[in-house]
């Protein structure tokens, strides 16, 4: 597919999400697949859902959802959730939809993702039963929940997929400007929210420097396997690199994968794109080894 044409095959995607509210639980109109059970929680505060197999193998996807810190888990992320469960050999979804801004700020959306995979270890499942997955804002959610894990000796879960993660909130990095124009989601033309990357609601009153709200500044010794995938059009390439280089030199087991002239998120965004079916292969060979 040529630029041209992921433009194209991305514009009514980008005017839906126009009309996503920000800071808002959104309706949804999901249907369950035949033979899976969708369960609902709220844990204390968090809207939870559980989305189980028609035969479980035990194993546990934790599923934390992009959106800039603004928007709220949709059903985007509920159809991604069969297709991750289907690449883990029938493993288990926890989802959870966390508090984001203008309502909330940071650390809210770390607090919420920490509360409920403890209450998933209570639960009776092992660490070295669950793969962390996140995209954008999802792809930091999920490296600054592990590093607070880390730093609190709570057990690590086994395996982190990071698709085109925002891990400098304040970003300086060279890829932020020479992919503006590019970037199909987080450029000029692309999503509303993109605004969000360059003066983010959530963390206006944080400490950015802080590896809680930006995991590029965090410690990666000791970390599980870490799976990290971006496009050479993002503006946030440069931050999948950056994490990549600091896990890479604490020994941490990282797979690195850059595809070129794909914008962010693009295996969510683009899915019959070829390098996006490349990518959920990569995907499900990572999980299928960390769950071996």
């Amino acid at each position: 597919m040529t630029y041209e044409e992921q433009k194209a095959a991305i514009k009514l995607a980008i005017e839906a999400f126009a009309s996503v509210p920000c800071g808002e639980i959104l309706p949804s109109v999901w249907k369950v697949p035949e033979g899976y059970v969708l369960e609902k929680y709220t844990l204390h505060h968090v809207p939870t859902e559980h989305l189980i197999p028609p035969k479980s193998n035990g194993k546990v996807i934790y599923l934390l959802h992009g959106g800039g810190f603004v928007t709220a888990l949709s059903d985007m992320y509920r159809e991604a959730a069969v297709h991750y469960s289907k690449m883990a050999g029938d493993a288990e979804i926890f989802m959870i939809d966390y508090r984001i801004a203008p309502t909330d700020q940071a650390p809210a959306a770390l607090e919420d993702a920490v509360l409920v995979y403890q209450w998933i270890l209570e639960k009776g499942y092992h660490a070295e039963d669950i793969v962390f997955v996140g995209d954008s804002a999802g792809g930091n959610l999920v490296l600054t929940t592990t590093l607070f894990l880390k730093d609190n000796s709570i057990p690590l879960p086994k395996g982190i997929i990071a698709l085109s993660p925002w891990t400098c909130i304040q970003s300086t990095y060279p890829s932020m400007t020479e992919n503006r124009e590019k970037d199909l989601l987080l450029g000029t033309n692309g999503l509303k929210i993109a605004s969000e990357v360059y003066n983010s609601r959530y963390f206006q009153n944080s400490d950015l420097k802080d590896a809680y709200n930006s995991p590029a500044y965090g410690d990666y010794t000791g970390f599980p396997s870490l799976l990290i995938i971006a496009g050479s059009y993002e503006v946030l390439r440069d931050d999948s690199s950056a994490v990549a280089e600091a896990a890479k030199k604490a020994g941490v087991d990282v797979k690195h994968i850059i595809y070129e002239g794909q914008s962010h998120a693009f295996p969510l965004s683009l899915a019959e794109e070829e390098a996006s079916k490349k990518a959920w292969k990569e995907m499900q060979l990572f999980m299928n080894k960390v769950f071996q």
